[in-house]
């Protein structure tokens, strides 16, 4: 993902990065599962108004979303979050909590 901001007539952007880690894996039904976003800016520049959603997967039930310096929100199967200004660098993580579909099988 790439973000631009334009100052007096130059563009100057930003690189974005992001992974997603789980666990404990496997997860037994019903049970807590973690998801951690590991979002990072690989310059030049910081970003402007960055925005990070995440699908939850069918079946699974939101517990919470949160991480120091993000504000983030639940709404229709989707955790977003926000943050006003990414520096570059490596961002606070997001830390989401579901409660694992209470049908076995797959998750993706």
């Amino acid at each position: 993902m790439r973000t631009a901001l334009a100052v007096q007539g130059v563009v100057v952007e930003a690189d974005l990065s992001i992974a997603k880690l789980d666990g404990p894996d496997p997860v037994s039904a019903g049970a807590a599962l973690v998801y951690t976003l590991d979002v990072s800016n690989l310059g030049p520049a910081d970003a402007v108004a960055v925005s990070v959603s995440d699908t939850l997967p069918t079946g699974a039930s939101f517990v919470d979303a949160s991480g120091n310096g993000w504000t983030c929100g639940f709404t229709s199967g989707t955790v977003t979050c926000t943050q006003e200004l990414l520096a570059v660098g490596a961002a606070n993580p997001i830390t989401i909590t579901v409660h694992a579909p209470l049908a076995g099988g797959t998750i993706e």
